[in-house]
């Protein structure tokens, strides 16, 4: 990651993926009464996500049990990534692109025609179980031939929390993916 990046991203946590994402320039961010819209979608996709990242309860108290808990899990796993299919068939998800993502910014990984101080609106697909995508909003700070950098923007306490915890879970899973 580059210095540009690290002081894009705040010097925080990030982790870099490549996902469905959707960026289109804006006149100004929504009014409060749409803006809450958002956060409610977004607070019920990022609890969603969470719940599919935990892991299964400690079994040692059923140990007999343990079998059909597995079991179980693996068939809601399954059902899930099969309805997610059948729904991204039926939607037209956006060109996937690399992103570089904390819980203050983002930096795309890609030739895009914006300029700095454009207000965008993001959504970015980042759960592939979960066809629907998390809508930010934001303000392109630096543009070079292949990145865009845009801080993130209008995001309230409730949210920021559930965003961090994204980003942590994704960061944790790429260091020990490199281990």
């Amino acid at each position: 990651m580059s210095n540009l990046r690290n002081d894009t991203l705040g010097g925080n946590l990030s982790f870099t993926a490549s996902c469905p994402l959707h960026l289109e320039v804006i006149a100004d961010y929504p009014a409060a009464g749409d803006l809450q819209v958002h956060y409610a979608a977004n607070d019920k996709l990022l609890k969603a996500s969470s719940a599919l990242q935990e892991h299964m309860i400690d079994t040692e108290d059923y140990a007999e049990l343990a079998p059909e808990f597995a079991r179980l899990d693996n068939k809601v796993n399954m059902i899930l990534e099969l309805l997610s299919l059948v729904i991204a068939e039926q939607i037209q998800l956006p060109p996937s692109h690399t992103v570089q993502m904390s819980s203050v910014a983002l930096a795309v990984h890609a030739s895009l025609s914006f300029s700095p101080g454009e207000k965008v609106s993001i959504g970015i697909y980042f759960e592939p179980t979960i066809p629907r995508p998390l809508q930010l909003f934001g303000e392109v700070t630096a543009v070079d031939e292949w990145v865009t950098d845009i801080k993130l923007e209008c995001i309230p306490a409730s949210m920021a929390e559930g965003l961090e915890k994204l980003v942590f879970r994704r960061h944790r899973r790429e260091v020990a993916a490199r281990s």
